[in-house]
């Protein structure tokens, strides 16, 4: 006399089924979760180097246009200076 339990009736066979497709299905969208999160730090990742790009570059714009101003003020002053004499 077998056990009714762990009979392989169809109905329990089904629902071995359905648990194995649920469970891979779990793991499908656990798998799918991962790579959204992982996209989603990669990007951040290459925004905070492109700011740091930016940052660099505005500076180095900024850094150029207060030799540019300190030049003129300097030749400014220097031909003051030579009107003068």
């Amino acid at each position: 006399m077998t056990n009714s339990t762990s009979a392989n009736t169809p109905a329990v066979a089904a629902a071995r089924r359905r648990a194995y497709g649920m469970r891979a299905a779990a793991k499908a969208r656990e798998a799918a979760q991962q790579r959204r999160i992982d996209e989603w730090r990669e990007g951040k990742k290459k925004a905070a180097v492109q700011a740091k790009i930016d940052k660099y570059v505005e500076g180095k714009i900024a850094e150029k246009k207060a030799i540019a101003k300190a030049n003129r003020i300097a030749a400014y002053y220097a031909g003051k200076g030579k009107k003068a004499s």
